[in-house]
């Protein structure tokens, strides 16, 4: 939880308060209320012969584990605008949306996230850029250590998909 501790309005402190059963903080000069909602997120299963691109973080938190190519969404962004960005970001590829796999609340860096997981497709080789170490391609059934367990299920999710 990371409730703020100053106004995101007018900038002056907030103070703590419970309501219907949750920490909040609201501001005492203009009434704003910090209701700490997730942050919308997203990652791109994309995938070459029987393998899956992952990406391995440059940055805390989690800094070496793998994760998929993904990241947060901007205000106001359509989240299947924001993989294509995010894939450009990160892979320096331009992709396409096949279709939306998964959907889950995580955290990150202790704030909630809600994480919309696609599988995209995108021709050429990716580079690692932005804030990922190293992109390489990996078995599904045969994972390295993941940063998030909603992408491993997520990657579970794709895999039943296809037996069927």
């Amino acid at each position: 939880m990371t409730l703020a501790d100053f106004c995101a309005r007018c900038g002056k402190p907030t103070a703590r308060f419970e309501e219907h059963g949750r920490p909040r903080a609201r501001c005492g000069a203009c009434g704003w209320v910090d209701y700490d909602g997730p942050k919308p997120a997203v990652g791109a299963i994309l995938v070459r012969g029987r393998q899956v691109l992952l990406s391995r973080r440059a940055r805390e938190p989690l800094r070496g584990l793998w994760d998929l190519p993904g990241g947060f969404l901007e205000p106001g962004e359509d989240p299947e605008a924001g993989i294509v960005r995010e894939l450009r970001e990160e892979t320096g590829l331009a992709a396409r949306v096949l279709g939306l796999v998964h959907v889950a609340a995580g955290q990150y860096d202790g704030a909630g996230t809600l994480n919309l997981v696609y599988r995209c497709e995108a021709e050429g080789e990716p580079r690692a850029m932005d804030d990922s170490a190293e992109l390489r391609w990996h078995d599904p059934r045969r994972l390295p250590e993941m940063a998030w367990p909603h992408e491993v299920a997520a990657i579970r999710a794709w895999l039943a998909g296809q037996a069927e």
